[in-house]
Order: structure tokens, then C-alpha cells, then sequence
């Protein structure tokens, strides 16, 4: 029988939530970078392409090369109930909220 974990103050994982972890073979994308680097201009970017086309290996490899602090959400199905999608805004922003800030209020 397994024991339960030990409980920390570190919120539980999930996926939605964490930036996935690259192969080592990530072609940098230079050109793409720069368009990046320029979009940064705006408090926020939007990345729109077909399934497969990238989007997701494009941005994490980015934000390592780069080193931009960042925070990660991937949205589903499950994102079109504004409770559930405000609340798993707010787990993602404890992860990146400098301590002492104010924290997202609940729905």
C-alpha cells in the first residue's frame, strides 16, 4: 500500500499549467524569434496556426532560449466554463507572482 505524499505548500502540478519539456534536437527558429522579440511590445501575443503546425514547440523553445519569465496555460474544451477557466488562471498566476502580491480573486 502506498503511502499519501507529504504535504508542501507547492500547488500540485498539472498539466495545463506547465510548459512542456523539448527534445534536445529543436531547430531554434530564428526568423520566427525576432517576430517574437517584436511582439513583445504588447501586453500579449496570440499565436494561431493549424494543429501540428508548431505553435507550441515554436513558444517553449522561445521562452528557454530566451529566458522570458512566463506564465503557461494551454487551453481545452474545459476552458469554455468561465469558473473553471478564471480558477486555473489564477493557479497559474500563484506560480509566477512575485511573494507578497496580491492574489487573483475567486470567481
Amino acid at each position: 500500500m502506498l503511502s499519501p505524499a507529504p504535504p508542501t505548500n507547492k500547488p500540485a502540478s498539472l498539466a495545463k499549467l506547465t510548459q512542456p519539456t523539448l527534445a534536445r534536437s529543436v531547430h531554434m527558429r530564428e526568423r520566427l524569434f525576432e517576430m517574437l522579440d517584436q511582439a513583445r511590445r504588447m501586453p500579449i501575443v496570440w499565436i494561431c496556426a493549424p494543429a501540428g503546425a508548431g505553435k507550441t514547440t515554436l513558444i517553449a523553445s522561445y521562452l528557454n532560449a530566451k529566458r522570458v519569465p512566463s506564465l503557461w496555460y494551454q487551453m481545452d474544451t474545459g476552458d469554455n466554463d468561465p469558473g473553471a477557466f478564471f480558477y486555473y488562471l489564477g493557479m497559474a498566476a500563484q506560480s509566477v507572482a512575485v511573494h507578497g502580491e496580491n492574489r487573483l480573486p475567486l470567481l
